[in-house]
């Protein structure tokens, strides 16, 4: 639940992201890799508890896994309908989360983390590595069906988290946003086009 600010109301943000009018807005975006998780844990759960096998020890790991994927696809659902809202006017930007207004910063306490190329490939390297590894399972001359499912869900598993890495290191933009509520700053990912909207100009830092 968000935390709307304790104090008098702002004339340039009401309390309640409906009663806005006017301004440039931008919500945040998110990667998929908690989705991606929660699925491969269910997914996993579901193979197990299918497997023919009854043993304690085999259902039990079934059901530990099916109990982490769940809590994961919450806690992902629970993240995108509190995504925040960014909305500027004039040289401010008012933060709105669950559509209560958070804070209210001007620009220049807004910095964008520069992200540095080199690290970038560094993280996305081993699932590409594994993605490979999931096609040569399931392609190789000596494969059998099991092995077939084998590869291709690692190669798909690991293929969609590179492809998140990618698009949240390169195509969006990274946001340090003062949150006074929990008395530090928050990192936020804006589509790129949104974040060139907003900040035709802001601070910027470097990132990892």
């Amino acid at each position: 639940m968000a935390e709307p600010i304790a104090q008098p109301e702002d004339p340039d943000f009401p309390s309640r992201l409906l009663e806005v009018s006017g301004g440039d807005r931008a919500e945040e975006v998110f990667g998929w890799l908690p989705a991606l998780g929660a699925a491969f844990l269910l997914a996993t759960a579901v193979f197990f508890a299918t497997s023919g096998r009854r043993a304690l020890s085999v259902m039990g790991a079934a059901a530990g896994l099916a109990a982490l994927g769940v809590a994961l696809a919450a806690y992902e659902l629970r993240r995108r309908r509190a995504a925040a809202v960014l909305v500027r006017k004039g040289a401010r930007i008012g933060v709105y989360r669950d559509g209560l207004l958070v804070a209210a910063h001007p620009l220049a306490r807004i910095t964008r983390l520069q992200l540095r190329l080199g690290n970038t490939f560094q993280y996305v390297m081993p699932p590409i590595a594994f993605t490979v590894v999931g096609v040569l399972i399931a392609l190789g001359p000596q494969s059998r069906p099991d092995d077939v499912k084998i590869g291709l869900t690692l190669a798909l598993g690991f293929g969609v988290a590179a492809g998140s890495l990618l698009r949240t290191r390169l195509v969006c933009h990274h946001y340090y946003v003062p949150r006074p509520a929990a008395g530090r700053a928050q990192l936020l990912l804006l589509a790129r086009r949104d974040s060139e909207r907003l900040f035709a100009s802001s601070p910027r830092a470097d990132g990892s």
